[in-house]
């Protein structure tokens, strides 16, 4: 069904509906059927020039289902000229009045439940025009927020850079004031070191002179034991040459005044040579003594002056390579201190670096996972609405077959071959007053009577369908453009979206 282009806002159908509450409507189904020309019985049956149309919506527990309904359409149809209802009345003409009646009060309430549904269905699309708005109002409040999100950074790192350079310039202070404390220490552990090396060979040379001067003491106390037995030789030899010179002045005297006898005898031993070779002899052993003795205390003397000589050396020798190993320790030492003043710098540079990137890691990736939460929220907010629009679609198609089925039964309404398709074969549109009906047929509201068939004429019969098909054709353009106003609004979201 192609819908009209004409759009009616939402005061014509608040008029429309207040239009629709008459009292000729089929919510006083009845209340008038007794006219003035004296009806015992009848059926008020009214069409109104204006339509009053509604949408809603009702979600359950299935996931949204849709409740639409129409609701109330009436009219009244009033003359021009003083407010006179026109009356027009179906009587029947064959059947029951009970089976007219049953047939009128289905259409009725048929037309009312597609009155219902429709006035739900627009209650629904004005629901999501408003929630559209709202989402759209977010969408742009989350944009300009998004826009406004980044931050201009130069005049805080302005600022900051003059600190960072102080910084910078108090951490090589600090790191040349640290050098200069751990080289006084290296330098003050070299004059230990120094300090103790000499002390140890103070001490060496110390324990050294106490060595020789306990080997002098011994030579001394071995001087001391050698020179009373030199003595008591001296004077013993001295005493053997006294004896000896005492004999030979005894004898010498013993052979002055004599008178020589020359004897024949055996020779007999010469003491003086005798003598003379055990001084020789003596003597001999005493320097001989006397020289093993100097040659003994000679030989000691140069093997320990050798021996403290090689001493000396290699204590020497070792103190210095000891002393050149230990300043080249030193200064190893002071190179691997300043390797690891200068690693441990770097160290926790890079510490702080890591810390600054990694917070700065931590608050791009806190930023990611909201802008992911957000464009999710986005994404199921997109989805949903689509839902929605899916939803509306088959609304609109399921609207349209029952607007057709609404048209159906206002045509079927104006047209007595229809109403009697429509369970209603033995009904008869007639006019009581001619003049009245013209005045309907141009527009006028006002109530339709139904009166038997004896009171109608083949005249107004005419008029009377040419007024009610105005007022159906009416109520047709009318649920038309409400149509296609609510399926434009139900469009918009999904347009927007």
């Amino acid at each position: 069904m192609a819908f009209r282009s004409q759009r009616f806002s939402g005061r014509s159908f608040s008029a429309a509906s207040s239009r629709s509450m008459a009292p000729g409507s089929f919510s006083s189904f009845g209340s008038q059927s007794m006219m003035a020309g004296g009806l015992q019985s009848g059926a008020g049956l009214g069409f109104g020039s204006g339509a009053s149309l509604g949408f809603g919506s009702g979600y359950g527990a299935g996931g949204g289902s849709l409740s639409g309904s129409l609701r109330t359409v009436g009219g009244s149809l009033s003359s021009a000229g003083g407010g006179g209802s026109v009356g027009a009345s179906f009587r029947a003409g064959t059947g029951s009045f009970a089976e007219a009646m049953s047939n009128v009060i289905n259409e009725k309430q048929q037309m009312q439940v597609l009155n219902d549904r429709l006035a739900t269905y627009l209650e629904k699309v004005k629901r999501l025009e408003t929630t559209n708005h709202e989402l759209n109002e977010k969408l742009r409040a989350f944009t300009v927020n998004r826009v406004q999100s980044s931050f201009n950074l130069e005049p805080y790192e302005i600022q900051i850079k003059p600190l960072r350079e102080k910084l910078l310039l108090l951490m090589q202070d600090h790191t040349r004031i640290a050098l200069a404390v751990d080289n006084a220490k290296l330098a003050a552990d070299d004059f230990r070191m120094k300090f103790e090396t000499e002390l140890a060979m103070r001490q060496s040379v110390e324990g050294d002179i106490a060595g020789l001067r306990t080997l002098k003491k011994e030579y001394d106390s071995t001087n001391a034991v050698l020179l009373p037995e030199v003595t008591g030789l001296e004077k013993e030899c001295a005493a053997l040459r006294d004896a000896h010179q005492e004999d030979m002045i005894a004898l010498r005297g013993q052979m002055m005044g004599t008178v020589t006898v020359d004897v024949k005898e055996i020779e007999s031993t010469d003491l003086s040579r005798v003598l003379a070779e055990m001084r020789s002899e003596y003597e001999t052993d005493i320097e001989k003594n006397r020289r093993e003795a100097e040659n003994w205390y000679t030989k000691q003397v140069e093997k320990k002056q050798a021996e403290v000589e090689l001493i000396t050396e290699t204590t020497v020798s070792g103190s210095s390579e000891i002393t050149g190993n230990r300043k080249q320790s030193l200064s190893l030492q002071t190179q691997l201190d300043a390797a690891l003043v200068e690693k441990g710098n770097l160290e926790q540079r890079l510490v702080e670096a890591q810390a600054q990137y990694q917070a700065q890691l931590f608050s791009l990736a806190q930023l990611a996972g909201a802008l992911e939460g957000e464009l999710t929220s986005v994404r199921e907010n997109t989805l949903q609405q689509s839902r929605d629009y899916q939803m509306l679609l088959s609304t609109k198609v399921q609207l349209e077959r029952e607007i057709g089925t609404y048209k159906a039964l206002l045509e079927g309404a104006g047209e007595p071959s229809n109403l009697a398709a429509l369970k209603t074969p033995a009904l008869k549109v007639e006019v009581v007053k001619s003049g009245l009906l013209s005045s309907a047929a141009a527009g006028a509201g006002g109530g339709v009577e139904v009166p038997t068939p004896s009171e109608a004429q083949s005249g107004g019969s005419g008029a009377s369908e040419t007024a009610v098909g105005g007022a159906t054709g009416y109520a047709l353009m009318s649920l038309e453009g409400v149509a296609a106003d609510a399926v434009m609004s139900s469009g918009s979201p999904a347009a927007e979206i």
